[in-house]
């Protein structure tokens, strides 16, 4: 039942996301290039009861979805933001 619920819940998100894209793209030119910054991917794991590694699997399949664009991903570990430059 949980899993129902969680589908559910993800396509309601997707379908607003499609929807929030689509009236912006609406409002003007087409982009030709969209950059995406990929978060979220290890909460999603761990609240979904998945290994890390599934959850960026994931992310990286929803990423694949978007059609018709050049595609930039920014990824980053969030320890690494913690880092302190010379």
């Amino acid at each position: 039942m949980l899993y129902r619920v969680l589908g559910w819940i993800h396509s309601k998100i997707i379908s607003k996301t499609q929807e929030i894209v689509l009236s912006v793209l609406a409002a003007g030119p087409i982009p030709k290039h969209v950059a995406f910054v990929m978060d979220g991917n290890r909460r999603y794991a761990r609240r979904c009861h998945k290994q890390i590694l599934q959850g960026h699997a994931e992310g990286f399949v929803a990423l694949k979805r978007v059609g018709g664009f050049y595609v930039a991903s920014l990824t980053y570990r969030s320890d690494a933001l913690m880092c302190t430059t010379a």
